[in-house]
């Protein structure tokens, strides 16, 4: 019999350790928190939320109800009913709607980001590891699964789906198994909208190979026209069009956002805009730096392009999240910071910047 691989053992501890922590933390912070109603209220969907009277219903399922989890849930119940909703990709709620008539759906979309975490924990260190030497790996894991906004890998969001499916597409592809990789990458443009830059790392891998058989790796060109013909199907205007009109985003030229939002940061003080800005660094400069392969580059630099041309008000809203898709940046990292101070002091930061994220997520403060 076969004993489990070590990334395999890596990656269970990790997934049920941050699914205990994270429960645990929802669970004994419920009392504490500062509900605002108001702030509540500003957001869409939050008529029959689970009150916090509920008890323990609230400590470990109500706490998560935040933000686009409402969304999720939405769509996975009623489709693209709503005109705002299409901004939303279909595959996560999906999932819940399939797994919701075993468990409640706010519980269904807590196990499919779970389950996805593992799958993303497992691939991210078997991938990293055919580059870069096993510490480095673990090192990068850790920057990974510490960082700042990593905590909602194990909420109602579909991030760690999305990263999951694009380190397996990867990895197959590596392997030449052709048709895997297409379907998984298909499947990450499905997920969320930088899914399809997915297709820029396996077209290089393709390219390097160039057989007939290598073809399936473009599969996940077909995820935009899906996209649409889903929204078509629903009777709604597509995000494009859904994007000014109910979210204040428009699209723009990234070079545009970044201005900016730069002239934003050095005019008027915003701690979260000052947060995003410092994960886009942290992020895609390693990934200039320290490059380790051609395509982990060009997959980052197509990623920046895609979280650019959203020009949100207020701007860069949810970056420190997104960058959590360009995984690659992370091993990176690990390449750069080597020393075991500066990797404990930054592990440290991260920790507790977490832990203020989290709090301020569970109370509302915080659109992560």
């Amino acid at each position: 019999m076969t004993k489990p691989s070590s990334e395999l053992k890596t990656a269970l501890l990790w997934t049920v350790a941050l699914r205990l922590i994270y429960s645990a933390a929802g669970a004994l912070a419920t009392p504490y928190l500062k509900l605002n109603p108001a702030l509540i209220r500003s957001n869409d969907l939050t008529d029959n939320l689970i009150p916090r009277e509920t008890g323990w219903p609230y400590r470990l399922l109500g706490v998560w109800e935040r933000f686009d989890t409402l969304w999720y849930l939405e769509i996975s119940q009623h489709g693209y009913a709503r005109p705002d909703a299409v901004v939303f990709f279909p595959l996560y709620p999906a999932l819940i709607r399939a797994l919701s008539f075993v468990v409640s759906p706010l519980a269904s979309a807590l196990i499919v980001s779970t389950v996805a975490a593992f799958f993303a924990f497992w691939g991210f260190q078997k991938l990293i590891g055919l580059d870069l030497p096993k510490d480095t790996a673990k090192r990068a894991l850790l920057f990974f699964a510490l960082w700042p906004t990593a905590f909602i890998l194990f909420a109602g969001y579909p991030e760690s789906l999305l990263i999951a499916l694009m380190i397996w597409a990867i990895w197959f592809a590596r392997g030449g198994r052709w048709w895997l990789a297409g379907i998984l990458g298909l499947l990450a443009g499905l997920t969320k909208a930088v899914g399809f830059c997915i297709v820029v790392p396996l077209a290089v891998l393709a390219f390097k190979e160039w057989r007939w058989r290598t073809w399936p790796t473009f599969l996940p060109l077909l995820a935009a026209p899906l996209m649409t013909l889903t929204i078509w199907l629903s009777g709604n205007s597509l995000a494009s069009d859904a994007y000014p009109k109910h979210w204040r985003t428009q699209i723009a030229f990234p070079l545009m956002t970044l201005w900016a939002s730069l002239r934003e940061a050095f005019t008027t003080f915003d701690a979260v805009l000052l947060l995003n800005l410092a994960a886009l660094t942290a992020v895609f400069i390693p990934s200039f730096i320290k490059r380790i392969r051609a395509e982990y580059l060009l997959f980052s630099l197509s990623a920046l392009m895609m979280f650019l041309t959203k020009k949100t008000d207020p701007l860069l809203q949810s970056s420190s999240r997104y960058v959590l898709a360009v995984f690659p940046a992370f091993a990176s990292l690990a390449s750069w910071i080597k020393h075991p101070f500066l990797v404990a002091l930054g592990l440290i930061a991260m920790s507790l910047l977490q832990l203020l994220l989290l709090w301020s997520f569970f109370e509302w403060a915080l659109v992560v």
